[in-house]
């Protein structure tokens, strides 16, 4: 069906004093009943010939289906989300024909749903039907890509010298995931453990979910860890005797952390009291300030 009809022969019989078909004045054309697939009366008129009468006797014309390939179009979503619209293409259409002949449109149909983990699935094409026509089907292949995952470093707050619980917060998850599909938390790096009061980046890398089944692309987001100073407390309890000398002031400090003494202090604190040798027997304050 499409192609162009070949070349129609006829046999001859009846000729007498050796004469061919090449004697007659003009030769029969050929009519066929049908165009479409199928077997048809192909039919001989029009011999002419002054030493001839003409009987003819029909032939067939088979003309047999074209073949139209229908191939499931390539199509990508993300995981998690709903497949596309599945859609066809098709090449073998002839005498300028399209997929408008069809009686019956072709089926297609992939095993992958919203659940389905990122990969490769396949998309079929079945159940074409035109007439003139039969149908050979080609898969597509359905792509399902990750979903973006963000894993954002929690904000978090300690005191000089404690050491940060880090955490991290999750934005992207589908299908119901949730933590309980992280296979591997994600570590966190910063430049404030032992570091003095401020502001620090953290930042989380290196989680997994799952590495198996890769079903997002995870990207990290830092988050901040603020340092605030750590109470300290500077005090100086003094004894001396009545008429003694004053004994020369020392501090006591009671708060010092990672390894810091009274010489990390930029400021060395000052002390002053109001008592002499001479003072009475009694209590007196001792002033600290300027640390």
């Amino acid at each position: 069906y499409g192609d162009e009809l070949s070349t129609l022969t006829a046999f001859y019989y009846g000729f007498v004093n050796g004469e061919t078909p090449d004697n007659l004045s003009s030769l029969p054309s050929f009519v066929a009943d049908g165009s479409g697939v199928g077997t048809h009366a192909l039919t001989l008129q029009g011999a002419t010939s002054n030493n001839y009468d003409f009987n003819y006797v029909d032939g067939t014309v088979t003309i047999d289906p074209a073949t139209v390939i229908v191939t499931a179009d390539a199509k990508t979503k993300v995981y998690g989300t709903e497949n596309p619209d599945l859609t066809e293409s098709y090449f073998g259409f002839v005498n300028g024909e399209t997929s408008d002949v069809l009686t019956a449109a072709p089926a297609l149909t992939t095993s992958a749903d919203i659940t389905s983990d990122a990969g490769f699935n396949l998309i079929f094409a079945t159940g074409a039907e035109a007439a003139n026509y039969v149908f050979v089907y080609e898969a597509g292949v359905l792509t399902i890509t990750p979903a973006s995952l963000t894993i954002t470093a929690d904000d978090a707050t300690i005191i000089y010298g404690a050491g940060p619980t880090l955490t991290a917060s999750y934005t992207g998850f589908v299908n119901g995931d949730g933590l309980d599909n992280v296979t591997l938390l994600p570590y966190f790096t910063t430049t404030a453990v032992g570091s003095d009061v401020g502001t620090y980046a953290i930042t989380p890398y290196d989680a997994e979910v799952p590495n198996f089944v890769p079903n997002y692309t995870i990207t990290y987001q830092p988050g901040t860890l603020t340092i605030l100073p750590a109470p300290l407390v500077i005090s100086a309890d003094l004894l001396m005797e009545y008429g003694g000398n004053v004994p020369e002031l020392f501090p006591t400090v009671d708060g010092l952390v990672n390894g810091d003494t009274i010489n990390s202090l930029t400021t060395a604190p000052t002390l002053s009291t109001t008592v002499t040798s001479d003072s009475e027997v009694g209590e007196y304050v001792v002033d600290v300030s300027g640390a």
